[in-house]
């Protein structure tokens, strides 16, 4: 009997074993994902966070709902998800397939450059513009004013200064 709890000890160790060496490897692919995730999150539960502001400044605590919470763990789950995704695109096949491709239309150093411009980035970026230009909306609808339209009209004269 012994035997066979040893046995079954030996089992339940190696898949154990095994389990955490599956989450070490995934871990590891995706631990230079963080900082963009991090920084999605971030700007997601910001907008978040000036959207029930400027809800309980216009409405009340009866116009906040639990929707908006639902909606925005929504939205961060697709980000990360879509990170996650293009992340895996860029690493498994957009820096040996593609620089071989560019390489045949463009020089050798073009080619390397253009490979090196990483879509998790592009992602990213993409996010956080679409994430701030929400939060832009919300702090107009909160506070009467734009900062991206004041910043634009601050800069405006010297960019009709330069033309």
């Amino acid at each position: 009997m012994t035997n066979v709890k040893s046995y079954l000890f030996k089992i339940l160790l190696s898949l154990k074993n095994s389990l955490t060496l599956c989450l070490s490897i995934i871990g590891g692919f995706l631990l230079p994902l963080a900082p963009f995730v991090a920084v999605v999150i971030l700007m997601t539960v910001l907008d978040l966070m000036l959207k029930v502001y400027v809800v309980y400044k216009k409405q009340g605590l009866a116009g906040i709902e639990s929707k908006r919470m639902r909606d925005t763990m929504f939205k961060i789950i697709v980000y990360t998800v879509t990170l996650f995704c293009v992340y895996a695109i860029d690493i498994l096949f957009v820096k040996d397939f593609c620089y071989d491709i560019f390489k045949i239309f463009l020089e050798d150093s073009v080619a390397k450059w253009v490979t090196e411009i990483k879509l998790t980035t592009v992602a990213t970026l993409l996010v956080i513009a679409t994430e701030g230009k929400s939060i832009d909306e919300n702090w107009e609808q909160g506070f009467g004013y734009s900062p991206t339209k004041s910043i634009y009209n601050l800069l405006s004269p010297l960019l009709k200064w330069r033309k």
